[in-house]
């Protein structure tokens, strides 16, 4: 998933949208911008990008046991720790995992669940926590 500044115009004269360089280096990319789902009666793109949005959708999975972050990524917690609100609005200082968070939580509608082959193992990898899986 990318953001809305995805669709910006490389600044060097290729004309090229940065999407469009990501695409043509081969990483795998949604077909539209990260946007929250769109109101009934409105079409796929159109459900805006508001950060009060975003950050009321992660703390309610946060709250609810359905975002999970593991201890280890201490950069995240970093981050996480220092949005605060200064005259009413959220201050985003280096901000950027913060960022891909919300973006990831916008377009959670669009993610499909694909079970791995049962015969699928990693070499040596064992989970720390039972029944964690691969966050474990």
């Amino acid at each position: 998933f990318w953001p809305h500044d995805g669709e910006t115009r490389d600044s060097r004269g290729s004309g090229i949208t940065h999407a469009q360089q990501y695409r043509d280096m081969g990483v795998n990319m949604f077909r539209e911008r990260a946007t929250h789902a769109p109101a009934k009666g409105q079409k796929e793109g159109d459900g805006g990008i508001s950060l009060e949005n975003g950050l009321t959708l992660m703390f309610d999975r946060i709250q609810t046991n359905r975002l999970k972050v593991a201890k280890h990524l201490v950069d995240w917690f970093d981050e996480f720790r220092l949005y605060h609100r200064k005259d009413g609005l959220v201050v985003r200082e280096n901000d950027d995992l913060m960022s891909a968070t919300l973006k990831l939580l916008m377009m959670v509608r669009h993610m499909k669940v694909r079970e791995l082959p049962k015969e699928a193992k990693v070499e040596g990898w064992k989970p720390t926590v039972p029944g964690m899986g691969c966050l474990g």
